[in-house]
């Protein structure tokens, strides 16, 4: 791919959509590409039953391509002179538009993990609320484990079906998962105690902030790790 360095004076829309789609290519992919709106890209002609796969047209199909080659292969990058005309006016893209092909994965894990989260709170709250006998410590314990033993099968099931579309064996990405699940458990369970004893908050307002600081760390988890789809070919 031949990628510009977007340094010195470059158009606005041009700098913002650029650094837009590339966090987010970062995000969705775990691979950084220094140019993800280049149209200057080589192939071999062994890619090309790949690139007929491909849906989508104009920067729709240059973005799905980039998303499905990062998959399957390594993206070699070569720097290459910019030059904008008349401040880039005649260009197409549209940041928020065309960066949404990426958003869209990001988007669906949120809406996964907040589907998710509502079945966990749900069962940690019905749990805190019918235990009020039992001890502060074991309570936030029984809630928390049952919640989370709830919510973990309805979320894996998700986000390997649907979010990362793994294909991946179950014992494969089930063992990596569980671990995670137990991780976040204990976790989440030590923080829910931590803020509890150090601010007093109430037992169903501190479960909301833990969940969304755990939001990033499962993200990061499962994409890089449990359903990741990363090879190391040349492209």
């Amino acid at each position: 791919m031949g990628v510009r360095a977007f340094t010195g004076k470059v158009p606005l829309r041009s700098r913002f959509g650029n650094s837009l789609t590339k966090a987010l290519f970062k995000l969705q992919t775990g691979v950084g590409v220094t140019d993800t709106q280049t149209g200057l890209r080589a192939f071999t002609t062994n890619l090309i039953p790949f690139m007929l796969k491909i849906e989508g047209k104009r920067y729709e199909y240059e973005m799905n391509m980039l998303l499905e080659a990062t998959k399957e292969y390594e993206i070699v990058e070569v720097p290459i002179e910019t030059v904008y005309i008349n401040d880039n006016e005649a260009s197409h893209f549209r940041p928020i538009r065309d960066g949404l092909m990426i958003y869209k994965n990001i988007f669906k894990f949120a809406l996964s993990s907040l589907s998710s989260f509502v079945v966990d709170y749900i069962v940690y709250a019905l749990a805190i609320l019918f235990l009020p006998t039992v001890p502060t410590g074991l309570r936030i314990f029984l809630a928390n484990g049952l919640a989370r033993v709830t919510s973990s099968i309805f979320n894996y099931s998700t986000n390997k079906k649907l979010v990362f579309k793994s294909e991946d064996s179950l014992v494969k990405t089930g063992m990596g998962y569980f671990g995670l699940a137990v991780g976040l458990f204990v976790l989440d369970t030590l923080l829910i105690r931590l803020f509890y004893a150090v601010f007093g908050m109430n037992l169903l307002i501190v479960k909301v902030i833990v969940g969304i600081l755990l939001f990033a760390v499962s993200w990061t988890i499962q994409k890089k790790f449990i359903f990741k789809e990363r090879t190391s070919t040349v492209l």
